[in-house]
């Protein structure tokens, strides 16, 4: 079975170098240019999903619309699919950090501890991992899409890819970078890395 992971296009709070969490965001011009892009990319590759699992945030549907061409009722809203949960922290610059919990978040993401109703790093890893072990159950003949977050989908790879915790964050995914996974007869394999960009200025100073 085909999977392809999706994240979302650039949004306002992006733009703007804010922490996201599960708040509401839309895309910007870049956003949906970008999301046009991968829908170009999905045309050109002659993809047709048969199933589409979405995290139900507004920025990540925003995404899947204009990249699938598809409405709502067409995609499978899954909160296990939501970004991490950042509680007090949510609409903070993240220039304005406190340098040792920014350090802290992005060098060593499992010894952070929430603010708030925040979410450990850990509790990420465990929704992301269940459902990544619901769809092996459900492998089939089916081409899937997966839209959702950085850091859901850093999750995901380190669910998948038993990488050291220190390389969590690496290598960055970029706003609407797409990878292709496969599962067979119930194991998994990146078949297509995502690309690997710049890491943002405000981040990479941290990493």
């Amino acid at each position: 079975m085909d999977v392809y992971l999706l994240r979302h296009g650039q949004t306002v709070m992006n733009e703007q170098h804010t922490l996201q969490g599960q708040s509401n965001s839309d895309l910007n011009a870049v956003g949906i240019q970008q999301a046009q892009q991968v829908r170009q990319k999905i045309v050109e590759r002659g993809l047709e999903f048969q199933r589409i699992y979405c995290s139900p945030l507004h920025r990540t549907v925003q995404t899947c619309r204009i990249a699938t061409g598809k409405n709502e009722t067409d995609f499978i809203l899954d909160d296990r699919l939501k970004e991490v949960a950042l509680g007090d922290l949510e609409g903070v610059r993240f220039d304005s950090l406190d340098p040792v919990l920014s350090k802290k978040f992005m060098r060593h993401p499992f010894d952070f501890v929430p603010v708030g109703d925040g979410e450990t790093m850990q509790q990420v890893v465990d929704r992301a991992g269940a459902f990544l072990e619901e769809l092996k159950q459900s492998e089939n003949s089916d081409t899937v899409l997966v839209v959702s977050h950085g850091g859901t989908l850093h999750a995901i790879l380190y669910y998948l890819l038993d990488k050291p915790q220190e390389t969590f964050w690496l290598p960055w995914i970029d706003n609407c970078a797409l990878i292709h996974l496969q599962i067979n007869n119930g194991k998994w394999t990146v078949e297509e890395q995502y690309r690997d960009v710049k890491i943002p200025e405000s981040i990479e100073k941290i990493i």
